[in-house]
């Protein structure tokens, strides 16, 4: 499959220095694969790491998510805690209008 992206150019600059003879890897295109792949198994990692969310203290947006979830969707964020550790939260968004393609 075919997927075309648009990328700083900071990025690909970054980018080629990995890339090439004396680089780990041989193509733009073996280290972007490999960078995204690397990406969706760390996110789906900690996804699976993850305690389920306690429910004692949610809003009344959140109780509206629970029941009716098509409608809402979930953006893990990185949070900083008091003493620099970071852990992962959601933030819930209401799904307006779905864009068509």
């Amino acid at each position: 499959m075919i997927v075309t992206a648009n990328v700083p150019i900071d990025y690909l600059e970054m980018g080629d220095k990995l890339v090439g003879e004396n680089g780990l890897y041989t193509s733009r295109s073996e280290l972007i694969r490999y960078a995204l792949r690397e990406f969706i198994l760390e996110k789906l990692k900690m996804l699976t790491e993850l305690e389920q969310p306690h429910y004692a203290h949610i809003s009344e947006e959140q109780q509206e998510y629970k029941s009716e979830k098509k409608k809402y969707i979930r953006i893990p964020i990185e949070k900083k805690s008091e003493n620099s550790k970071s852990h992962q939260e959601f933030k819930i968004y209401k799904i307006i209008k779905k864009l068509e393609s």
